[in-house]
């Protein structure tokens, strides 16, 4: 590459889809040393308005460089911001390099971006900050049925948190942090722990998910989150935490139902009597669950039902369009809530 540079070579050489040879080459992971040392200009934009340095931090190959090391994703990165590349400029989406390094996991980027004053607050055109994000991107795709809850994401909220990242602040839906980490508190009570730790990976293994996911939950409301904040459609984040189905991966790993006392502990904690927008309670929206997509023996929503109405919950109160909870549960043919509270 060097020979090439000394001998003319553009690295600004206009590709198709408006994107350059140097926009290319981070993508890819490149070296960008020769580049750098040669003096071309590393601020140029492409149609999107992504600097080679917002390119090397989208990760838009992922998927084609998912078997690279972690050192080998983030070195072209870091070289560029360690030669002075802008790290506040944001692309059209209005994304800087701190949002992509945050989604992508970029550990060594993100510190570096922070150790040189990138903005925690900066917005994007959706009005993400970095700190949403993470949340969003890594926590919400935790719970998604093809993924498993992961420890990936609590690295970069605990950083952020630390680097002055605003913890309390909501979601354009008025969902806060709560809302986001509830759901996986479902997904990983404490008895299957070391299944899950050992499956997922060395860095999550030492931990257990259980407890770092107590811990993070914890941690932004001492930052001042509300276990009773609402998002825009009235919902408190337990109302997060009963909508999340149990996801049993039966090939990975041994399933086991919610544990009962994780359940009771998160309901005493909790307004369980709280209503949203609509009038729903929290068994209505129990009985209003997708069906699990795997047959497993165990009666989760049925289970979690009974207790809600052992806890006090009224199944036959109406929401506001004047349906009960278990006219929902009839209507979804959710027949193990029914028998239930049959005789409720």
């Amino acid at each position: 590459m060097a020979v090439l540079l000394a001998h003319g070579a553009d690295s600004h050489q206009a590709l198709e889809k408006g994107t350059s040879a140097l926009h290319e080459i981070c993508t890819r992971h490149g070296l960008v040393t020769p580049i750098i040392a040669a003096g071309h200009d590393l601020e140029r934009r492409d149609a999107q308005g992504q600097t080679p340095l917002l390119r090397a931090c989208e990760q838009r190959g992922k998927s084609k460089n998912a078997g690279l090391h972690e050192d080998d994703r983030e070195h072209t990165a870091l070289a560029l911001i360690r030669a002075g590349a802008n790290i506040h400029v944001a692309d059209n989406p209005g994304s800087t390099a701190l949002h992509y390094a945050v989604l992508n996991n970029l550990r060594e980027v993100v510190e570096e971006l922070l150790a040189r004053g990138a903005s925690t607050v900066a917005h994007n055109t959706h009005g993400l900050s970095p700190l949403h994000v993470a949340l969003a991107e890594s926590i919400d795709r935790s719970v998604d049925e093809d993924a498993m809850p992961s420890l990936r994401f609590k690295w970069n909220l605990e950083r952020l948190g630390a680097a002055g990242a605003n913890a309390t602040e909501r979601f354009p839906d008025g969902r806060t942090a709560p809302h986001f980490i509830a759901p996986v508190l479902m997904q990983c009570t404490a008895k299957d722990i070391e299944e899950r730790a050992i499956s997922t990976g060395s860095d999550e293994k030492d931990e257990g998910l259980y407890p770092a996911c107590l811990a993070l939950y914890q941690l932004f409301l001492d930052k001042g989150c509300s276990r009773e904040a609402r998002d825009n459609q009235g919902n408190t984040p337990i109302f997060a935490y009963v909508n999340q189905l149990r996801v049993y991966h039966m090939d990975e790993y041994t399933a086991s139902p919610p544990e009962e006392s994780d359940l009771r502990r998160m309901f005493a904690e909790h307004e369980v009597h709280a209503v949203n927008g609509n009038g729903d309670t929290l068994l209505h929206v129990v009985a209003r669950r997708k069906d699990d997509p795997i047959d497993v023996p165990y009666d989760d929503e049925g289970n979690l039902f009974a207790l809600l109405v052992e806890l006090g919950l009224d199944p036959t109160r109406e929401n506001k369009d004047g349906v009960t909870a278990r006219e929902v549960a009839a209507a979804c043919d959710k027949w193990s809530i029914l028998d239930s509270t049959r005789n409720g």
